[in-house]
């Protein structure tokens, strides 16, 4: 493929791709990172707490509430006006997110590696 017909390709898909488009495309992608965070966050939690049931026992539940508040600001994210307050409200869904992520890290990985030796040493199961 020559770099003119490249050209003729790009520009015409450019010449269709207005800034409400790119927000909305920006949502839409906003949207459904976020979802992949909060499923993979969620199943991190759930093997933090089978990790810790065998120490103290305490579940995350604060983490599991700050996880889906954050699901719950997700939505509004559609309806953004403008791509100021979406970028306020997508790092607000972001930063809960990740604070829960860095405490789950920063508090129970000798827990989850544990838990991982233990299943890893037990080999496949009969």
């Amino acid at each position: 493929m020559s770099p003119a017909s490249l050209e003729t390709i790009f520009l015409a898909i450019g010449q269709g791709f207005s800034p409400a488009i790119y927000l909305m495309a920006t949502k839409i992608q906003g949207i459904l990172w976020s979802a992949a965070d909060v499923t993979l966050i969620y199943y991190l939690l759930k093997i933090a707490d089978q990790a810790r049931a065998g120490q103290d026992g305490r579940k995350a539940r604060w983490r599991y509430r700050l996880l889906a508040l954050s699901g719950l600001l997700m939505p509004p994210l559609l309806l953004m006006p403008d791509a100021r307050s979406f970028f306020i409200q997508e790092s607000l869904v972001f930063g809960l997110q990740f604070a829960v992520l860095l405490h789950t890290l920063a508090t129970d990985t000798r827990p989850i590696l544990a838990l991982l030796v233990k299943h890893a040493g037990a080999g496949p199961s009969s």
